[in-house]
């Protein structure tokens, strides 16, 4: 780390190791077109003649008049042509802004002899990515206004800073640690600031959230894309899925989990993490990986499943923050629209006309759904007689139920269908049975009243990883056929199955195995007696 000895003005190299670190001042300030740089400080006279030099000038005064034998400046205590310097500076500016002893925030375009009110609001300072870190770090920020007079001090000047900042006084004046606040409302702060490269919008927020990244300058949106995937590897706060998508967020009616920008959490600000966190989520290739409480459906409201992610206001009476998110794949979903809140009285919904089905096996949110191609590819849709209704589908983890579709596993050649409905004055509890056998399928059909165990052995069967390739072994196997016959009251149906090969113009324009499932009613022709 390089110092400036302020009775010296010259650089001098300084071990930044506890308890080896000398008291030191910051700056804090908006770059402007003439500042110092490392090579041109340590050249000393042509230094001096930039306009930037003056800054560096007066917070050494400043430094040395309260004692500090050092200072630190961005613009020149940074060698910006060693890579790896400014990768370690970056990463550890939090913390260098924190140990400061003073820090003195330079306002350039605060006008002297006006008051805070009337100015802050006006000045680049505020607007700046880089200065929220430097706002919150240190315990002692003293404002000076353009001509080096003192404004005052963050403590004495905290209601108008919060108020400009919408970031709580007690986050401002180090009262409560960051770490209590949840990832949406950090985020919030700095929604409306703005970065000059695209990648330092996430690198400046890097001390905020205690992660580090390598510095990939040239990566664009990728870099905030990067930090939320490290902040989701440290934390179990899912307020990180709180933000609001735009239009530009949204392709084929499917966004992200991870927003582009800290400005998508602009209206989060209110919601906070739920107190004890019991979702357990990890990061893979696929996504973010939910391994323990899974999102649920709303019964019967909605196809679509739903996580909560947060919630705004306190008992007895909050909001619960949610979002939804719709299969695109095996286990794979994403996430399909807005931000959504439920009320909560007491602990228990309110208004609840419905109730909650879990997913029951793991699942993946997708990192970028337009990338996360899945083939369909020998998947299988079915349709079925209006009469009847498909009220489950079996593996869940293929098991596409907007689109009446199983997706292809490698790991699974038997798909069951759980199929029910009434014809007349007959109760169909159907079991469709799919085999896959060298890359072609097989239709089975049969009432579950005719073989009880054997469909209870099936729809109830547990599927995970080690078992996917599960075929339920029974003699009644043998006995059953492409098509069914149920007979009850003198009436009689037949339920038969038809299998064919081609495109299915609501899901995709590929070719896909289809499955029809038919009734039929049988007339029987009336016996005459011979006399």
């Amino acid at each position: 780390m390089w110092l400036i000895n302020t009775s010296t003005t010259r650089l001098e190299p300084k071990p930044f190791y506890e308890p080896d670190i000398p008291p030191y001042a910051i700056l804090s300030h908006t770059w402007g077109d003439d500042e110092v740089d490392f090579q041109e400080f340590k050249e000393d006279k042509p230094a001096k003649l930039r306009e930037g030099w003056y800054k560096i000038k007066n917070i050494c005064e400043k430094a040395l008049c309260d004692g500090l034998q050092y200072a630190w400046v961005d613009t020149c205590c940074i060698d910006k042509s060693s890579s790896a310097e400014l990768s370690e500076s970056i990463n550890s500016m939090f913390f260098w802004y924190r140990q400061a002893a003073k820090c003195y925030v330079f306002l350039s375009d605060f006008k002297h002899g006006s008051t805070p009110e009337d100015q802050f609001p006006r000045c680049r300072w505020f607007t700046r990515g880089w200065t929220l870190q430097e706002l919150l770090a240190p315990r002692i920020v003293i404002f000076y206004d353009r001509v080096w007079e003192e404004i005052g001090s963050k403590i004495q000047l905290c209601h108008v800073i919060s108020g400009i900042t919408s970031i709580p006084k007690e986050a401002i004046l180090n009262d409560t640690p960051l770490a209590y606040y949840s990832i949406s409302q950090k985020m919030s702060w700095a929604a409306s600031r703005v970065t000059t490269r695209i990648e330092d919008t996430a690198y400046c927020l890097l001390g905020i959230f205690d992660v580090y990244i390598p510095l990939l300058y040239g990566e664009r949106h990728r870099a905030f894309f990067r930090l939320q995937e490290e902040i989701s590897k440290n934390t179990l706060d899912m307020t990180l899925l709180a933000w609001e998508p735009t239009p530009e967020d949204f392709e084929d009616g499917f966004c992200s989990f991870i927003a582009r920008s800290p400005a998508s959490f602009k209206s989060s600000g209110n919601i906070r993490r739920f107190g004890r966190e019991t979702r357990a989520c990890s990061m893979s290739a696929r996504g973010l990986q939910f391994n323990d409480k899974h999102p649920a459906r709303l019964i019967p409201t909605s196809p679509d499943y739903y996580t909560d992610i947060g919630k705004i206001g306190k008992r007895p009476k909050q909001f619960i923050v949610f979002i939804a998110v719709t299969m695109i794949g095996p286990s794979l979903y994403a996430r399909n629209g807005r931000v959504h809140l439920r009320i909560q009285v007491n602990g228990f919904d309110e208004r609840r006309p419905y109730y909650f089905q879990p997913l029951t096996y793991p699942i993946y949110l997708a990192t970028m759904p337009r990338h996360a191609f899945v083939s369909i590819k020998d998947s299988l849709h079915f349709q079925a007689d209006p009469r009847l209704r498909i009220f489950d589908g079996s593996p869940r983890k293929l098991w596409n139920e907007v689109d009446s579709l199983f997706y292809y596993s490698r790991d699974s050649n038997l798909r069951v269908l759980d199929m029910r409905g009434t014809f007349g004055s007959i109760l169909m509890q159907l079991v469709v049975l799919v085999f896959f056998r060298n890359g072609e399928p097989r239709c089975l059909i049969f009432d579950r009243k005719e073989y009880p165990e054997y469909a209870t052995k099936l729809l109830n069967h547990t599927w995970s990883e080690h078992n996917e390739g599960w075929v339920p072994e029974s003699p009644e196997l043998s006995k059953l056929d492409s098509h069914t016959r149920i007979c009850q009251g003198g009436n009689s149906i037949t339920i038969s199955s038809s299998i064919k090969h081609g495109v299915v113009n609501s899901i995709s324009n590929k070719r896909i195995w289809s499955v029809s499932i038919g009734l039929s009613e049988i007339f029987e022709l009336p016996r005459f007696g011979v006399k």
